[in-house]
């Protein structure tokens, strides 16, 4: 059974409001398409006179997801966007600012997205992607050092781990770790934590509250996830890295740095955990070949994202 219903939905957009990674701070909650007022997935003039309706008759549709009725992405709803949307829909005008397909706002502005149909899927989805958590044990790990604070790509990474812990079923088991010169972790302990109302509640909240660090020594940050993997009762343990891959540790060099945490990593892992890897374009320096490796070597994928 997939526990991400109501009491979920209200308890996350509290916790998110309170610790200030809501509203007005961070990119939204909700996946949306931008321009698509109606949510039936496609540009057209319904959407435009929605917008007006909302405006000028106090037509509620548009309040489900202000981000998709922000088109020219402004950070507010006005008769811009209306014309905006006629305009590319009728005189190959500009096209409304992405996201063009379901994806999040990385805007920082007053409006949010309380819900969009078409990009509610079922199940877990990491990042866009489908996760079988049957049976599993999901540990993240998610770089938290200053080049991911200085872009919105921490606050995405928070929002995509708090989205996927909501809906794991009860048959999962989950740990997250963040890292930059040292380890937050979660559970305390390494032991994965189980799927229970209270669990989920408590990492809810702790996610939200882990702010930026700095330096990049994700070797740390693996090895706790393997220590998780190691005491995890589930059928299968998959690692989900999100990060630029770097590794400015104090006292090392890179290169060599990266090349020993590849040595290591793999080799206790032993096969063990799929590790699958996201690559962020946060710098000028995205370590794709440390990350394309780790992925390649430990059973699992490496995707690149670039915004």
């Amino acid at each position: 059974m997939n526990r991400r219903v109501a009491w979920q939905t209200v308890f996350v957009a509290a916790v998110l409001a309170a610790s200030g990674v809501g509203r007005g701070n961070d990119p939204s909650v909700q996946s949306f398409i931008r321009g698509d007022i109606n949510q039936n997935e496609r540009l057209e003039i319904t959407d435009a006179v929605l917008i007006f309706l909302h405006l000028f008759a106090g037509h509620e549709q548009a309040a489900k997801c202000f981000d998709a009725a922000d088109v020219d992405n402004d950070g507010e709803v006005a008769i811009t966007d209306g014309i905006v949307l006629l305009g590319f829909l009728f005189q190959r005008g500009r096209p409304p600012s992405p996201p063009r397909e379901c994806g999040l706002d990385i805007r920082t502005d007053d409006l949010d997205c309380a819900s969009y149909a078409p990009c509610e899927p079922e199940g877990v989805f990491f990042y866009g992607q489908p996760v079988d958590a049957d049976d599993a044990a999901i540990l993240f790990v998610i770089d938290r050092s200053s080049s991911m604070q200085s872009t919105a790509e921490l606050a995405i990474a928070k929002r995509e781990v708090i989205s996927a812990i909501c809906s794991l079923p009860d048959t999962a088991e989950f740990a997250v770790i963040f890292s930059d010169q040292g380890v937050l972790r979660l559970p305390a302990a390494g032991v994965p934590a189980t799927v229970t109302p209270e669990n989920v509640e408590a990492a809810v909240a702790w996610v939200a509250s882990v702010q930026g660090g700095s330096g990049s020594c994700p070797r740390d940050g693996f090895m706790a996830a393997l220590e998780y993997s190691e005491s995890s009762s589930a059928g299968r343990q998959l690692v989900h890295y999100v990060g630029d891959g770097g590794g400015t540790c104090p006292g090392f060099n890179e290169t060599q740095y990266l090349r020993e945490t590849l040595s290591a990593v793999t080799g206790r892992n032993n096969g063990r955990a799929e590790i699958h890897t996201i690559g962020v374009l946060v710098s000028s320096m995205l370590h794709e070949n440390f990350l394309r490796a780790l992925a390649e070597q430990n059973g699992g994928t490496f995707r690149l994202i670039r915004r």
